[in-house]
């Protein structure tokens, strides 16, 4: 990491802010417009989870400072000491992996920072069952540093993807190579294509590393073999877009014709055996869609394009169920779609008003009695959800269960304006219960729970 006297002055200036804005911030959007952005999937989760671990400690802070210390606060620490260590272990091995795997610039400085953040965490851990209940501050500048010096700085050096497209072009020989480094939309049948189309590039890719002189009908098969998955993808997502109005829709859709032009234009200079298209296919079908998938399929499909689009449009599960994220936990997943399903039994009730077939009071009565089966059912599944993350990842528990509650509460106090007539009926009710859920488990429980597709 760069040593303070070897930094400009607008340096050191920039890192001061940087500093100010870590040790001040208390929720995700402060920090937000200061981290890095390098286009790799993973490395995005990786700084959107440290990110928690620095908010979760700058909360431990802001009690030791209100409240006289007490045996859950301890615990507490403990937990978040020993959860960003087991994190960073198994991210720090991924990252190495990568850079071995790509041959990415600034491997042994890599190696060397990891060691070191490693070895600072495990004393402190040390110092902390010795008894040393100050470790919190000095985990707080500790952290703050890293993401300001590490992660903004030489991760941003070695990984921001831009940078090494040659490398994904050279060294990417089977799926596991490359899902770290794209999107995962959390729809499951457009991440399935994203996969399927992929690995048949990559085969492809490898056949051409071997064979660059040979062209033939041979090879001119599995050309189109590609493209036609594409236009079939191409035209599944289309009718999802134009279903919903999703943001974006006419650049994604030119997008989408815009690569299916450059596919006919390669595939006919396949079929004339132009002097180095077999070079050209190599070098860019795999960056193509990759940058696709990662640019735009990433903005359209976006929690927030979601939020403000789909939630208003669904009417029925089989709507909705494109638009959750799995979290590769069955028993969690079967939670999401039966509360899902639940709320949405409100869309049945306002339709039955708008038409005339139910009377207003009537039609409140009912919301009244679905809110009450609504909160229930979600008390529920969150009452199981958090006796899970108390014993598995316990550092996460009291966090998650406040957003539990606030869902909660939040259902309680519009049942309740509701049934007093202290808030007027709307058609927006659904839309007002189910945002926030829907968020819930777009936002939190998948960067929670769910891991990439890779074994490698």
């Amino acid at each position: 990491m760069i040593e303070e006297k070897d930094m400009t002055l607008e340096e050191r200036r920039q890192q001061s802010w940087e500093r100010w804005v870590w040790q001040t911030a208390r929720v995700q959007p402060d920090i937000g417009k200061i981290i890095i952005r390098t286009g790799v999937f993973f490395m995005q989760r990786y700084f959107k989870q440290m990110v928690l671990f620095v908010l979760e400690n700058n909360r431990l802070q802001d009690l030791l400072e209100d409240e006289p210390r007490d045996m859950d606060f301890i615990q507490a620490q403990g937990k978040l000491l020993q959860g960003v260590l087991e994190f960073v272990t198994e991210q720090f091995d991924r990252e190495e992996w990568m850079i071995e795997q790509y041959l990415l610039e600034g491997g042994p400085q890599q190696k060397e920072e990891h060691q070191y953040f490693i070895d600072t965490l495990q004393g402190m851990i040390s110092d902390f069952k010795a008894g040393k209940l100050k470790i919190g501050q000095l985990l707080k500048l500790f952290l703050q540093d890293w993401m300001i010096a590490h992660v903004n700085k030489t991760d941003g050096r070695t990984f921001t993807l831009s940078r090494w497209h040659q490398n994904i072009v050279d060294h990417a020989e089977k799926w596991d190579h490359v899902a770290l480094l794209i999107h995962n939309l959390g729809i499951e049948y457009v991440d399935h294509d994203h996969k399927d189309i992929l690995v048949s590039i990559i085969k492809l890719n490898k056949a051409l590393q071997f064979l660059p002189d040979k062209l033939g009908a041979q090879l001119q098969d599995h050309f189109q073999i590609i493209a036609s998955k594409m236009a079939e993808h191409f035209a599944r997502e289309r009718v999802l877009i134009e279903r919903f109005n999703l943001p974006n829709k006419e650049f994604h859709l030119e997008e989408h014709y815009r690569i299916i032009k450059q596919l006919e234009s390669l595939r006919d200079d396949l079929v004339r055996c132009r002097a180095g298209i077999v070079k050209e296919i190599r070098d860019s079908l795999i960056l193509v869609w990759i940058d696709h998938i990662n640019e735009v399929d990433a903005e359209t499909f976006a929690e927030a394009s979601i939020l403000t689009t789909v939630v208003k449009q669904v009417r029925n599960w089989n709507e909705a169920k494109y638009f959750l994220r799995s979290t590769g936990m069955d028993w969690l997943d079967e939670s999401h779609r039966k509360l899902t399903d639940k709320i949405l039994d409100l869309v049945l009730v306002i339709e039955s008003w708008e038409i005339g077939e139910t009377r207003l009071d009537d039609l409140v009565q009912e919301t009244v009695y679905l809110l009450q089966k609504i909160h229930d059912l979600g008390r529920q599944f969150f009452a199981q959800e958090e006796a899970w993350l108390a014993l598995e990842i316990p550092f996460r528990y009291r966090e998650h269960k406040r957003q539990h509650d606030e869902i909660l509460q939040d259902l309680a106090d519009l049942r309740s304006h509701l049934k007093v007539g202290n808030l007027a009926f709307s058609p927006k009710v659904k839309t007002m219960v189910l945002r926030p859920w829907i968020n819930h488990i777009n936002d939190v429980d998948f960067e929670l729970y769910s891991h990439p597709d890779i074994s490698y």
